[in-house]
């Protein structure tokens, strides 16, 4: 749900190529506002919960200022669909 959100530019979801029980999510926001509107959604809140027992340390979240790309609509397209290699 949360990739559908107003305000959503991405949502990616890495799992560790060392340990399949670590991931790393990547959401991105156009702004504050639409971050901090996420955080009270009913969807959040329920993940948030349910995954509170299988964190080995607490979440932390850090913010980034997007350097490449450029402009925002870029964050939406699928460049390469099925085609792209999702291991790196």
């Amino acid at each position: 749900e949360s990739a559908l959100e107003d305000g959503n530019l991405r949502f990616d979801v890495f799992q560790s190529a060392e340990s399949a029980r670590k991931f790393l999510l990547v959401e991105v926001y156009d702004g504050a506002a639409s971050a901090v509107a996420h955080k009270s959604t009913p969807h959040y809140e329920a993940w948030r919960e349910e995954v509170a027992n299988m964190m080995a340390q607490p979440r932390q979240a850090r913010a980034y200022d997007v350097v490449f790309p450029p402009t925002k609509i870029s964050w939406r397209e699928d460049a390469c669909g099925d085609a792209c290699d999702t291991t790196w």
